[in-house]
């Protein structure tokens, strides 16, 4: 039988399992589930600010590829590549020329990985690695893409294989609403309301809900990562069943506002799906009016390029403001 407890040596090839025991103590399925990404991008082109000596994951496109023999060896071929997000290049080169060469051409989209360095005044990717996002992808990875921090010599990439190896082959059962949370409620007499959030623009769960059963859905556009889900898990959905009372949908735009009050009124910062509950109290607000509310605030795992272009300018706008009157 196959759970949390499972050795990754069990699942995965011994060279990988070895280097997530020796360079982060991951050593079963659990230890491998709670390493969480650190940040999540978007299948568009994105570099970032550098600093020499950095680690990075990076999503760009090639702008140019050009190949030429190397000066120590004239018989093998280089590869340098151009990268750009549309406003700022990243150079890479490829000294084992000839894999780069017929998959790098101008207008692909990667993930690029390695060590920033400075050559010519120009930044550049040393040590690198990548992989090609193809344009025919289908599900969450091309919504969304999963960065984890390093673990040996193994890519991001080889690390977010791991990931979906290990969920395709176990069967883990979700902590959505806790049944002793439900049985406790229950046992008390309490006629609390337990109110579950989604996003319109991932409404997998709400449409099951509603339906009593599960409705998968071909998409998760939402910009709240920890929401963007299309398949629901059934025993998952028996409990929001057995204990829900509804489900709010809110759009991009009210998390965004959730977490700027979050943000200005009381200094936390909140991810989006941290922020779910107070966008859908503040959808609720006419409703709500008079009631006590509690809500959970479940992360600040945020990108700070996402949070920025997504809440930044209103919250300079809204400096020494309160953001929820």
């Amino acid at each position: 039988m196959l759970d949390e407890a499972t050795k990754l040596s069990r699942l995965l090839p011994k060279k990988e399992a070895d280097y997530f025991a020796k360079d982060r103590r991951i050593e079963t399925v659990a230890d491998l589930l709670a390493f969480w990404p650190r940040r999540y991008k978007t299948y568009e082109s994105d570099l970032g600010r550098f600093r020499i000596g950095q680690y990075v994951t990076v999503v760009a496109t090639v702008k140019s590829a050009t190949s030429r023999p190397q000066p120590r060896a004239p018989r093998r071929k280089m590869l340098k590549v151009v990268l750009t997000d549309g406003r700022q290049e990243l150079d890479v080169t490829f000294f084992s020329a000839w894999t780069p060469e017929k998959e790098l051409r101008p207008g692909v989209r990667a993930i690029f990985a390695g060590e920033i360095g400075m050559y010519n005044q120009r930044w550049q990717l040393t040590h690198p690695g990548y992989s090609v996002l193809d344009d025919d992808d289908s599900g969450e990875r091309k919504a969304l893409i999963p960065f984890y921090r390093k673990v040996g010599r193994l890519s991001p990439w080889t690390v977010a294989e791991a990931v979906r190896t290990v969920l395709d082959v176990i069967d883990v059962a979700p902590e959505v609403v806790p049944e002793d949370v439900l049985d406790a409620r229950d046992l008390l007499g309490r006629n609390t309301e337990i109110v579950g959030v989604q996003s319109t623009e991932a409404p997998s769960y709400a449409l099951s809900f509603a339906a009593g059963k599960v409705v998968n859905t071909n998409s998760s556009n939402t910009q709240a990562d920890g929401m963007a889900t299309r398949n629901p898990d059934a025993d998952a959905l028996a409990i929001i069943l057995k204990g829900a009372s509804r489900i709010v949908q809110v759009t991009d735009a009210e998390i965004g506002a959730a977490i700027r009050a979050y943000w200005t009124d009381t200094h936390n910062l909140a991810e989006g799906a941290g922020a779910a509950p107070l966008a859908a109290a503040l959808q609720e607000k006419d409703r709500l009016a008079g009631k006590r509310v509690g809500l959970i605030l479940s992360g600040g795992n945020i990108d700070f390029d996402l949070f920025r272009r997504w809440v930044g300018a209103d919250v300079s706008a809204a400096s020494g403001k309160r953001a929820v009157a």
